[in-house]
């Protein structure tokens, strides 16, 4: 029976380990808040100061961003029609929001940069009214490249469409690409229609916008606030008639669906009548004076109040209450309503689909672990031995229904496929903002607690919260957000940097100084305490060993001379203050980034010269590159520390890296990769050894080599997309923060921009070795795991009578 009994504990806990281990992918990305945004066929698209990004508001969509892209810190965007203008320094694009393709791309100097541009649907054509020089300009695109056809002199233009107009009858007619232009004139608006041979002006009054009339060929609505009215001319580009109506309103708003006008205007909407193109009222608006109305597959009124939503025959379909200072975008299923602090999909009956936090910008991060049950903030060390016995007892009763909990979902779906076990992933992400601390909920992407708290600079992790520096000192805050004592150093040698000094302390007192010769400090990093060595040596292929250099009080610092060009880097004792690596690079442009590892330091600058473009630097630190000799020891004090034997190697990398970091795991067993974030918007992991400054150069790595997986060294490094974690975003990494979970297997990374963009990701740098696959069939292990069951329950009985007769003789045959 106890073999039974042992049997059946050890298949259930498999059981449960199976259940437990299971896990899948939970990427999620915050926005910062968008400049503007415009709905094409039930997908938003979101615009900032340099990102451009994708929504879809269907109900059957994946929730969340379809794609962003990333530009520089000085773009332009524009939303024009169905296309996007993205306008640099040196380049300007144009993006086909529909299936988020390049249509266009110039660089030549003046052209397509500034004003209003517009493309056409098929990216043939794309058109420029620079008011600034007083000019239209219309292009042809040969391969995503603008050719000038012509050029006209002009008046301010308020907006531009390209269309072809057909001209003549018959064999005789031909098609022409005109630019159809709203321009304001001294005493009042015209519409001017320019080909390459003609020049058609009709004035229209003040004019508001222009709008394509898509059922008709060749027609063009325009709409005009004039005296408090809103005039609608349709205009005929063939014949230049036109035909004019108008609704009172002095804030109207007109919207084409299909071939249905419907007009905005005091408080009524209108449908106009094409047969004799005249208003026909459907009726009245109910809202409030201080409402905001969008029209698009749908009516949607907003009041201090209320956001209702309304079917083009004013029938309501829902309500749901106001998100303070938001603006609300219609598609033809649902509605996008954006505020300067959250970014919200909700259907036409109020139910949100897709809900996402903003922050309007981001000065550090840090992880933190998630605690279910908030301590008792009156218990301390120096509590009384039966106060501290009560608490005790009280917080596992406080426990008992997260127990409850646990079990329950544990067996919920037992039978069912399912990717969403995050229990053993769950972290919180303490974001540092110029108005304080918000802490996201890393399994669920909501907000979990924030505090006011102005001027953070730095954020540590802790054991039971997180410490923020401030210039008031340090604030500890715990994972509710409650404040507590911040912990005080246990040690004796402390090192801060200061302007371009790096002061050693010890118990307070100043010990030593250090600081570069010319240039000033880019960054200092120190080594990670926290981060776990599970080995003391590097095992070569032949079974040597090279002893690692492992000592913790190191501290790396860059400084950078932009007179000089030059580079130094110098990795210091931070007890001592002794020199223990420095290393000068030449031409350099610019300074990226640099991190500690292990055992080993990663930095990236660009450089000029010869050889120009991003470089990705990796220096190993060995007690000895001789194979077998080790030369610390136990009882070896800080003071009598040797200086470290050094293997660097440098890679010339795709683009400019923006960010680095290294991934962390909770017991250091994983190996590790470099996090690196790219000026192009791409973030990658890159294993280790792909950077090994110990793979062999110009030659063919031996067998022992390549055993340890060392490859010939390539002195440019690709970015393979399997090592892409950044998916279809394009991100800008100006901080990267990883942290190890609750699994060896996984580390958890968040990468940052100082807009308030967030992308977070799991990454599994020794593969998944953990960690079951989401198909994993749990029925036919349930079905197994009853049926040996069943079996063992049955044939114990039997088997031990079957022995107890054999011993007693029962049932021999004698021969």
């Amino acid at each position: 029976m106890k073999l039974q009994l042992s049997v059946l504990a050890c298949v259930a806990s498999t059981v449960v380990a199976v259940f437990i281990d299971e896990v899948g992918v939970n990427d999620w990305v915050r926005l910062s808040a968008p400049e503007s945004i415009k709905v094409l066929d039930n997908v938003a698209y979101l615009a900032s100061a340099d990102a451009l990004s994708a929504l879809d508001l269907s109900s059957d969509a994946p929730k969340g961003i379809k794609w962003s892209r990333r530009f520089s810190d000085n773009s332009s965007i524009t939303l024009k029609n169905d296309h996007a203008i993205v306008q640099e320094q040196s380049v300007s694009y144009g993006f086909n929001l529909k299936d988020g393709g390049l249509s266009w791309e110039s660089h030549e100097k003046d052209v397509l940069k500034e004003g209003v541009i517009v493309t056409t649907e098929d990216d043939t054509y794309v058109a420029q009214a620079d008011n600034a020089l007083g000019s239209i300009r219309l292009f042809k695109l040969n391969r995503g490249v603008p050719e000038e056809q012509w050029s006209a002199t002009a008046d301010p233009i308020r907006d531009l469409a390209v269309v072809d107009i057909s001209t003549g009858e018959g064999e005789q007619q031909e098609i022409n690409t005109s630019v159809v232009a709203l321009e304001d004139g001294r005493s009042s608006t015209k519409v001017r229609i320019i080909s390459k041979d003609s020049d058609k002006s009709i004035t229209m009054g003040l004019c508001q916008r222009l709008i394509k009339f898509q059922p008709f060929a060749s027609k063009f609505l325009v709409s005009c606030i004039i005296s408090e009215k809103v005039h609608l001319t349709l205009i005929d580009l063939e014949s230049k008639k036109t035909v004019t109506t108008s609704v009172i309103g002095q804030e109207g708003q007109v919207h084409v669906s299909g071939a249905d006008i419907f007009v905005l205007g005091d408080d009524k909407l209108y449908k106009i009548d094409l047969s004799e193109f005249a208003p026909v009222l459907i009726g009245d608006i109910p809202h409030g004076k201080d409402a905001v109305i969008s029209l698009q597959e749908q009516l949607v009124v907003q009041d201090s109040a209320a956001i209702e939503t309304f079917d083009y025959s004013l029938n309501k379909k829902a309500s749901v209450a106001q998100i303070p200072f938001s603006l609300t975008y219609t598609g033809s299923d649902n509605f996008l309503v954006a505020s300067p602090t959250s970014l919200n999909v909700l259907t036409p009956e109020g139910k949100s689909l897709w809900s996402s936090p903003v922050l309007s910008s981001i000065i550090t991060a840090a992880f933190i672990d998630k605690d279910e049950v908030k301590a008792d903030d009156a218990f301390n060390i120096n509590t009384d031995p039966v106060t501290a016995f009560i608490n005790r007892i009280q917080s596992h009763v406080a426990q008992l229904p997260h127990l409850i909990k646990w079990f329950s979902s544990l067996t919920l779906d037992v039978l069912e496929v399912s990717t969403d076990n995050d229990h053993f992933f769950e972290k919180l992400l303490i974001v540092a903002t110029p108005s304080g601390l918000t802490a996201i909920d890393t399994t669920t992407n909501t907000n979990a607690w924030e505090v006011d708290i102005p001027g953070v600079t730095k954020l540590t992790s802790v054991a039971n919260g997180v410490v923020a520096t401030t210039p008031n000192g340090d604030i500890a805050y715990d994972a509710h957000g409650v404040e507590f004592s911040a912990p005080e150093s246990d040690s004796e040698y402390t090192v801060k940097t200061t302007g371009n000094i790096i002061q050693g302390y010890r118990s307070g007192q100043p010990t030593w100084t250090w600081s570069p010769a010319a240039g000033s400090i880019a960054k200092t990093v120190s080594k990670n305490l926290d981060d776990e060595s599970v080995s003391i040596g590097t095992i070569l292929g032949d079974r040597t060993v090279l002893y690692k250099y492992l000592y913790p009080n190191v501290i790396a610092a860059a400084s950078v001379d932009e007179t000089a060009g030059t580079l130094l880097i110098t990795v210091l004792d931070s007890v001592t203050g002794n020199t223990l690596y420095q290393s000068i690079h030449n031409d350099v442009k610019s300074f990226s980034d640099i991190v500690f590892g292990e055992y080993w330091i990663t930095y990236s600058y660009v450089s000029g010269g010869a050889l120009p473009g991003a470089k990705l630097v990796t220096c190993d630190f060995y007690e000895s590159t001789t194979p077998n000799e080790r030369k610390s020891t136990d009882e070896m004090s800080a003071f009598d520390m040797f200086v470290p034997e050094t293997i660097c190697q440098a890679f010339g990398i795709e683009s400019e890296v923006t960010a680095l970091s290294v991934s962390k795991t909770t017991f250091g067993i994983t190996s590790r990769d470099v996090i690196v974030a790219l000026a192009d918007g791409r973030v990658a992991s890159i294993p280790r050894q792909a950077i090994n400054p110990r793979r062999p150069v110009g030659r063919a790595a031996t067998a022992a080599e390549m055993e340890e997986g060392l490859g010939t060294y390539d002195p440019f490094l690709a970015i393979f997309p399997q090592m892409l974690i950044s998916h279809s975003y394009s991100l800008k990494g100006d901080i990267i923060v990883t942290s190890g979970a609750t699994l060896e297997s996984t580390s958890l990374v968040a990468v940052l921009s100082t807009n308030g963009d967030i992308f977070f990701t799991r990454i599994f740098p020794s593969t998944a070795f953990d960690l079951m696959k989401p198909n994993f069939s749990k029925k036919n292990l349930v079905y197994t795991v009853l049926a040996l069951g069943i079996a063992v329950r049955y044939m114990g009985p039997v088997v031990a009578k079957r022995l107890n007769n054999q011993k007693w003789g029962v049932g021999l045959i004698e021969k």
